[in-house]
């Protein structure tokens, strides 16, 4: 099962993409803070990484820099209201909040980033 790393400091964003990523088949992680998703991806090995960029803490940036030292193909998904398009580089998706059928798209990008995982051997 693939696991995901959700980070947004606001809960209800959190549930609906924790809810989403369940949908899906993933393993679900939250944090609601950079330094807690920071944290998590230094135990935790996951293949996608799904993060706002207003937060407390530590930047989305340094969260998914170091979930790609655990898994150099660690697919990001960028789910913001913050439109900063510098902010995005780096990422695989960017998503803004907040738009109508964000949710869809999000679950559309959970799927791509599946079918985008390298083989796991038995």
């Amino acid at each position: 099962m693939p696991k995901i790393l959700i980070l947004d400091d606001e809960e209800i964003y959190r549930d609906e993409l924790s809810k989403a990523a369940k949908e899906a088949g993933y393993e679900r992680f939250m944090a609601g803070d950079g330094d807690s998703a920071l944290e998590i991806s230094r135990r935790e090995r996951f293949d996608v990484v799904s993060t706002d960029l207003g937060h407390q803490g530590a930047k989305a940036t340094e969260v998914w820099r170091e979930a790609r030292k655990q898994n150099p193909n660690v697919k990001v998904i960028l789910y913001t209201s913050i439109k900063d398009p510098e902010e995005a580089k780096g990422a695989d998706f960017y998503l803004c909040k907040r738009l109508e059928g964000s949710i869809d798209d999000y679950r559309w990008m959970l799927e791509d980033a599946k079918c985008r995982l390298p083989e796991k051997p038995e």
